[in-house]
């Protein structure tokens, strides 16, 4: 992989990646390269978010004693947990 160009790699990376799941689709494609941070593989996670056990919200404005209100404007009462998920390590 050392020989081959970086672009390459990474395209090749995103494909295999996204070729069970696709990550874009449910906003969860990373904004930077996959060779710029150590991976991290989950099987759960994709499982969980098709089937709609895990719901992939835009970004929190703030929390309320009893919910989560978003950034657009929606509000979450009754929530089992909030997962951060940043991307950056």
């Amino acid at each position: 992989m050392r020989l081959l160009p970086v672009s390459f790699v990474c395209s090749y990376l995103r494909s295999m990646a996204n070729a069970r799941f696709d990550h874009a689709l449910y906003g969860l494609q990373p904004s930077y390269e996959m060779t710029a941070n150590w991976p991290v593989f989950n099987d759960d996670l994709p499982s969980r978010v098709l089937c709609g056990r895990v719901q992939v919200r835009p970004g929190v404005a703030r929390l309320t004693s009893s919910g989560v209100q978003f950034t657009d404007g929606t509000h979450v009462d009754h929530i089992d947990a909030v997962i951060c998920a940043t991307g950056t390590s």
